[in-house]
Formats: C-alpha cells, structure tokens, sequence
C-alpha cells in the first residue's frame, strides 16, 4: 500500500453515529468492530472506525504524501478536535507507505516541523511504514 491514508479506530467507537454528520462521510471507508476483513491472519475487526485515502503515491515518494497530509490537517482541523472529542475513539494516525528496496543498506526519512507540530496538536500520531520489494535484474542475453 503506497500513498497515505488517516485512520480513526477505538474498540468503542460507533462510527456511523460520528459519519452521519461529517464532511468525510463521503470519503471515509468504515469497518465495524465484528466484520470480516480481508486478511487471511486477522478474519475480523477487534476495533470500529474509518479510513480516508489522503494520497496516492504510484512513485515511492514521500514528499507529496506529506504535503496532502499537511493540506488535510490545516484544512480539516475543527473535524479533528471534533472526532478526538468523540466518545470512543481512542487512535488517529496516518499511514505512509514507502518501499524498502533491494541492497539498500538504510533508509532516513525526515518528517518537516510543522507536518509534526499540526498532527501533534490534533492527537495524530504518524506511522512510516517501509515494504519490503524485490527488484530483478535485467541482464543482457
């Protein structure tokens, strides 16, 4: 999964009540604590909450991932105090993704002051996480 999502989870969180009268409930991809999920390791949600798709990123870049997360925290502050405010909820969080690539010995992301400063501010925390890809070689026949 490349690009960058925002998700709202609490194991108590009745996120239909919170959706119906959000701006996001349009963009936001519900799951309720209970139902199925679509891995074969974990068959169904412990938690409920919802996810929006904030950037795509076909490139592993994490550049713009950041900038489409800032525009939506300086955008979308009053939905945040209002949803951190919500009775259940107990985790907000962007996911990045990026790529781990083959033969490379370290990787060193840094995330701009006031990315970190507004997500702080909101109770959101921030995950980068790194995917392993193999690469093949094209040789020369």
């Amino acid at each position: 999964m490349l690009g960058c999502n925002f998700t709202a989870t609490g194991s108590d969180f009745d996120v239909d009540a919170f959706l119906i009268s959000s701006p996001w409930r349009e963009l936001a991809e519900p799951f309720r604590r209970g139902e199925p999920t679509r891995s074969a390791v974990i068959r169904a949600y412990t938690f409920s909450g919802f996810q929006i798709h904030i950037s795509d990123s076909d490139e592993d870049e994490l550049e713009p991932q950041i900038q489409n997360s800032l525009e939506f925290l300086r955008v979308a502050g009053a939905e945040l105090e209002r949803l951190a405010a919500f009775p259940g909820v107990t985790k907000m969080e962007f996911s990045i993704g990026l790529f781990w690539r083959e033969d490379t010995l370290s990787q060193h992301h840094t995330l701009p002051p006031e990315f970190m400063r507004l997500a702080g501010e909101h109770g959101v925390t921030v995950s980068l996480c790194i995917y392993g890809v193999h690469q093949s070689v094209e040789t020369d026949a």
